[in-house]
């Protein structure tokens, strides 16, 4: 049961949950979709998850337009999720 709901969360978050498919998407950077799920799954603003993850304002609205994050946003934001993830 523990091992199905840690599959939901990546899959409802739209994060690969280990392997080379998540090494892959943390290079490439996460879509800003994945950012959006994110804050609305842990109940934060899209603002103070970017404050939490050390995103800049500025670097947020250029990613959101852009449409992916870089590869060390992208692995900040995997790390918020795995530490909200083993708070569960």
């Amino acid at each position: 049961m523990q091992q199905a709901n840690q599959k939901n969360f990546w899959d409802a978050v739209g994060i690969p949950s280990r392997g080379e498919r998540l090494y892959q998407a943390i290079h490439n950077g996460f879509s800003c979709e994945v950012f959006s799920k994110l804050a609305d799954i842990s109940g934060v603003g899209k603002k103070q998850l970017a404050k939490i993850t050390t995103i800049a304002p500025a670097s947020l609205s250029r990613r959101l337009k852009s449409g992916f994050f870089t590869e060390a946003e992208s692995d900040r934001l995997y790390r918020y999720a795995e530490v909200y993830k083993a708070a569960l």
